[in-house]
Protein backbone atom coordinates (compact mmCIF):
# COMPACT_ATOMS: atom_id res chain seq x y z
CA UNK A 1 0.00 0.00 0.00
CA UNK A 2 1.45 3.37 -0.91
CA UNK A 3 2.41 5.67 1.92
CA UNK A 4 0.23 8.51 0.63
CA UNK A 5 -2.84 6.25 0.94
CA UNK A 6 -2.03 5.80 4.63
CA UNK A 7 -1.60 9.54 5.10
CA UNK A 8 -4.90 10.15 3.31
CA UNK A 9 -6.59 7.65 5.62
CA UNK A 10 -5.13 9.26 8.73
CA UNK A 11 -6.13 12.73 7.60
CA UNK A 12 -9.61 11.87 6.29
CA UNK A 13 -10.77 9.23 8.76
CA UNK A 14 -8.94 10.11 11.93
CA UNK A 15 -8.34 13.85 11.86
CA UNK A 16 -11.38 14.99 9.88
CA UNK A 17 -13.66 12.24 11.20
CA UNK A 18 -14.73 11.17 7.72
CA UNK A 19 -15.05 7.59 6.54
CA UNK A 20 -16.10 5.77 3.41
CA UNK A 21 -19.50 4.97 4.92
CA UNK A 22 -20.25 8.57 5.82
CA UNK A 23 -20.49 7.91 9.55
CA UNK A 24 -18.24 9.17 12.27
CA UNK A 25 -17.09 5.71 13.37
CA UNK A 26 -14.53 3.92 11.29
CA UNK A 27 -16.40 0.61 11.41
CA UNK A 28 -19.70 1.87 10.07
CA UNK A 29 -21.49 2.64 13.32
CA UNK A 30 -22.63 6.05 14.40
CA UNK A 31 -20.77 7.66 17.29
CA UNK A 32 -22.58 7.03 20.54
CA UNK A 33 -22.85 9.76 23.11
CA UNK A 34 -22.78 9.19 26.85
CA UNK A 35 -26.51 9.88 27.20
CA UNK A 36 -27.35 7.22 24.62
CA UNK A 37 -24.85 4.84 26.21
CA UNK A 38 -26.55 5.25 29.58
CA UNK A 39 -29.91 4.54 27.95
CA UNK A 40 -28.56 1.36 26.31
CA UNK A 41 -27.21 0.11 29.65
CA UNK A 42 -30.31 1.28 31.60
CA UNK A 43 -28.28 3.59 33.83
CA UNK A 44 -29.39 6.80 35.52
CA UNK A 45 -27.93 10.06 34.26
CA UNK A 46 -25.60 10.70 37.19
CA UNK A 47 -23.95 7.27 37.30
CA UNK A 48 -20.17 7.54 36.97
CA UNK A 49 -19.03 4.73 39.26
CA UNK A 50 -17.03 2.17 37.28
CA UNK A 51 -18.51 -0.71 39.30
CA UNK A 52 -22.08 0.31 38.46
CA UNK A 53 -21.23 0.70 34.78
CA UNK A 54 -19.50 -2.68 34.67
CA UNK A 55 -22.36 -4.37 36.51
CA UNK A 56 -24.93 -2.99 34.07
CA UNK A 57 -22.71 -4.03 31.16
CA UNK A 58 -22.38 -7.57 32.46
CA UNK A 59 -26.12 -7.92 33.01
CA UNK A 60 -26.92 -6.74 29.50
CA UNK A 61 -24.24 -8.84 27.80
CA UNK A 62 -25.35 -11.89 29.76
CA UNK A 63 -28.92 -11.39 28.57
CA UNK A 64 -27.96 -10.70 24.95
CA UNK A 65 -24.98 -13.01 24.41
CA UNK A 66 -25.41 -15.22 21.31
CA UNK A 67 -24.51 -18.39 23.23
CA UNK A 68 -27.69 -18.00 25.30
CA UNK A 69 -29.79 -18.59 22.19
CA UNK A 70 -28.28 -21.91 21.10
CA UNK A 71 -31.10 -24.30 20.31
CA UNK A 72 -33.73 -21.56 20.34
CA UNK A 73 -35.63 -21.16 17.09
CA UNK A 74 -35.50 -17.51 16.05
CA UNK A 75 -36.19 -15.58 12.88
CA UNK A 76 -33.43 -13.89 10.91
CA UNK A 77 -34.72 -10.50 12.08
CA UNK A 78 -34.44 -11.55 15.74
CA UNK A 79 -30.91 -12.83 15.20
CA UNK A 80 -29.83 -9.59 13.51
CA UNK A 81 -31.55 -7.46 16.17
CA UNK A 82 -29.91 -9.32 19.06
CA UNK A 83 -26.49 -9.07 17.37
CA UNK A 84 -27.02 -5.34 16.91
CA UNK A 85 -28.15 -4.92 20.53
CA UNK A 86 -25.15 -6.90 21.78
CA UNK A 87 -22.78 -4.72 19.74
CA UNK A 88 -24.47 -1.55 21.01
CA UNK A 89 -24.02 -2.72 24.61
CA UNK A 90 -20.30 -3.25 24.03
CA UNK A 91 -19.97 0.18 22.41
CA UNK A 92 -21.94 1.80 25.25
CA UNK A 93 -19.63 0.23 27.82
CA UNK A 94 -16.57 1.50 25.94
CA UNK A 95 -18.05 5.00 25.76
CA UNK A 96 -18.89 5.13 29.46
CA UNK A 97 -15.74 3.45 30.71
CA UNK A 98 -13.32 5.56 28.68
CA UNK A 99 -11.57 7.97 30.97
CA UNK A 100 -12.83 6.22 34.11
CA UNK A 101 -10.18 4.84 36.39
CA UNK A 102 -10.16 3.43 39.86
CA UNK A 103 -10.05 6.35 42.27
CA UNK A 104 -10.23 4.19 45.40
CA UNK A 105 -6.45 3.89 45.56
CA UNK A 106 -4.17 6.84 46.09
CA UNK A 107 -1.95 5.85 43.16
CA UNK A 108 -1.48 8.44 40.48
CA UNK A 109 -2.30 7.78 36.85
CA UNK A 110 1.42 7.30 36.11
CA UNK A 111 1.78 4.80 38.96
CA UNK A 112 -1.33 2.91 37.88
CA UNK A 113 0.41 2.19 34.58
CA UNK A 114 3.50 0.80 36.27
CA UNK A 115 5.30 4.01 37.10
CA UNK A 116 9.04 3.88 37.55
CA UNK A 117 9.03 0.07 37.53
CA UNK A 118 8.38 0.15 33.81
CA UNK A 119 11.58 2.08 33.32
CA UNK A 120 13.88 0.05 35.58
CA UNK A 121 16.18 -2.37 33.80
CA UNK A 122 18.72 -4.76 35.20
CA UNK A 123 21.75 -3.16 33.67
CA UNK A 124 23.21 -3.24 30.20
CA UNK A 125 22.95 -6.35 28.08
CA UNK A 126 26.29 -7.87 27.25
CA UNK A 127 26.44 -9.12 23.68
CA UNK A 128 28.80 -11.86 22.59
CA UNK A 129 31.12 -11.35 19.66
CA UNK A 130 29.76 -13.06 16.52
CA UNK A 131 32.42 -15.79 16.64
CA UNK A 132 31.58 -16.70 20.24
CA UNK A 133 27.85 -16.65 19.43
CA UNK A 134 28.40 -19.03 16.51
CA UNK A 135 30.39 -21.40 18.73
CA UNK A 136 27.62 -21.33 21.34
CA UNK A 137 24.98 -22.11 18.72
CA UNK A 138 27.06 -24.90 17.17
CA UNK A 139 27.53 -26.49 20.59
CA UNK A 140 23.75 -26.60 21.20
CA UNK A 141 22.94 -28.18 17.86
CA UNK A 142 20.87 -25.26 16.57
Amino acid sequence: EPLDAFHRYVYDDVIEGKSSTGTSGGKGEEAMGKAEARKVLNLDEGVTDARDIKSAYRKKTFALHPDRFVGVVRTDEEIIQSATDFTNVKIAYEVLSSGVRDTSSSASWYESLGGKQRMEFFGPIELLPISAAKKTLEGTGC
